[in-house]
């Protein structure tokens, strides 16, 4: 009879306490993890099994030196670490996101997964002993977490690069040896049929009115050919569905919607399929995979035929959308040629869009910020002295950093200088600014990462600067966006 399964908490091995609880706003909602992820140390070609309780937590203590010490993070990265004696080890916790899996393709991924440390040597193999314990924390989880499903190895989270968790632990996941689903499809072009109409300015075929198309319209292969289904482009979770004609959709605002899906991918991102006839497959709270059927599609609302409206969203929000042309090409799909799919590794993520939408519309700049004498805007910032011109041309410059340093002191954040030196004091100010604005994607924590990224991005959307998208990838159309901020004096509680 083999022993019971030793449980060893976090005093077991070191006397700290844990680093993450420090930041409230990291705290997990238990409905928001969906999945796991398995790591391993990249410790080299040794192996641990046989190692004493005492050998594992001074390999634990390194390893939280290591990421304390030299990455600056508050804590171990690691929620929980299993060992080849089959030892559970308490690590950073499962109350806080820890630093384990995000990347800037995924920047929630601290949130929205839990992470299990194998301690393993680069090309060990996993014990039974091992597999057993991770299999009953993954049971442990399912209970806490309702929506875990899926487990993934390191490597395979969007953005990462690296072999982590090693050879012989991806060959275990591909033959199923841990108890959670493996990803399905990324993404599947949604429905067999013809586009009828692309996105963007068009005269609206029933109504005679210009207007701007925020997607795409798939028909059936026939004009008006009934029982054809549609399904989900995207995994993630059914926000909102409407059945039935509607003058006013509550959600987009839309007159011309009638039948409507909303689904929300697990990184950001959302679907919006538009007519469906009858009552759809699903309801709000469903949690949904790439190529699951949603509903038939119909003709509600004003429309001339049978067709899908499909809108995707690099948001919450319609202001987010793109021209959903960009996915199927990015991907690899074909708009209207049911059956195709991407596999990628996670299911339910949003496609992260690299373009830009075009400026703000009656404005005398173009989407490269440039007047029509082909100049950039340039001027005083509010609050800068007499001689201090911006130039508000997609480059992060000194100027720029010491006028939004200038104006969140005046604003009330004062933990910088103004110094022109962007460093943590002033990401820290930055941070609070945001957050006071209701954009809290980040942690307060110093470091201006991809959640930072995403919060400021769509704080300045919410000020009219538009000439970035919201990918959580800051680049040079963000700092445009945010140099037109600062000339316009945005930065104020």
């Amino acid at each position: 009879m083999s022993a019971p399964a030793e449980q060893l908490p976090r005093s077991a091995w070191t006397d700290t306490e844990p680093g993450f609880p420090n930041w409230p706003e990291r705290k997990i909602n238990p409905n928001d993890v969906w999945g796991n992820v398995l790591h391993y140390p990249a410790a080299g070609n040794r192996s641990f099994a046989g190692l004493s309780k005492k050998e594992i937590a001074r390999w634990l203590n390194i390893w939280r030196d290591y990421h304390v010490n030299t990455r600056g993070w508050a804590d171990i990265g690691y929620p929980v670490a299993v060992d080849q004696e089959g030892r559970e080890w308490w690590a950073a916790g499962d109350e806080y996101a820890a630093a384990h899996s995000a990347t800037k393709t995924f920047g929630n991924a601290n949130q929205q997964l839990m992470a299990i440390l194998l301690i393993l040597g680069d090309n060990e193999e996993p014990s039974d002993a091992m597999v057993a314990a991770v299999n009953r924390r993954l049971a442990a989880w399912r209970k806490k977490f309702p929506n875990m499903r899926v487990i993934l190895g390191h490597q395979e989270v969007p953005g990462a690069s690296t072999r982590c968790p090693g050879p012989e632990a991806m060959r275990l996941l591909n033959s199923g040896s841990f108890g959670l689903e493996r990803p399905g499809p990324y993404a599947v072009s949604p429905v067999v049929g013809r586009v009828t109409s692309e996105w963007g300015w068009r005269i609206h075929p029933k109504t005679g009115t210009r207007n701007h198309h925020n997607g795409i319209d798939l028909a059936p292969p026939k004009p008006n050919q009934t029982g054809v289904d549609f399904c989900a482009m995207f995994g993630g979770t059914v926000r909102a569905v409407g059945n039935g004609y509607r003058k006013k959709n509550p959600i987009t605002g839309y007159r011309n919607t009638g039948s409507y899906i909303i689904i929300d991918g697990p990184g950001g991102g959302s679907e919006f399929y538009g007519h469906h006839a009858g009552k759809a497959y699903v309801k709000p709270g469903d949690v949904v995979q790439a190529g699951q059927p949603l509903a038939e599609m119909g003709a509600v609302g004003d429309v001339t035929g049978i067709h899908l409206h499909l809108e995707l969203w690099s948001g919450r929000t319609p202001g987010t959308a793109y021209d959903p042309r960009i996915a199927f090409k990015q991907l690899g799909l074909t708009p209207g040629k049911a059956g195709e799919t991407v596999q990628r590794s996670v299911v339910g993520m949003p496609i992260k869009t690299p373009v830009r939408v075009a400026a703000p519309k009656n404005t005398k700049w173009d989407a490269e910020g440039r007047d029509r004498n082909g100049k950039f805007r340039s001027g005083r910032p509010p609050g800068m002295p007499k001689g201090f011109i911006l130039v508000a041309d997609g480059v992060a410059g000194e100027y720029q950093w010491t006028t939004l340093q200038k104006h969140l002191r005046d604003a009330g954040y004062k933990h910088h200088s103004v110094d022109g030196d962007f460093g943590p004091h002033s990401i820290l100010s930055f941070q609070e600014f945001l957050w006071d604005q209701g954009f809290r994607h980040h942690a307060r924590d110093q470091v201006w990462g991809p959640a930072t990224s995403q919060s400021a991005q769509e704080w300045l959307i919410s000020v009219g600067e538009k000439f970035h998208v919201v990918d959580q990838d800051w680049g040079r159309y963000s700092n445009l966006s945010l140099q037109h901020a600062l000339l316009d004096d945005d930065v104020r509680n």
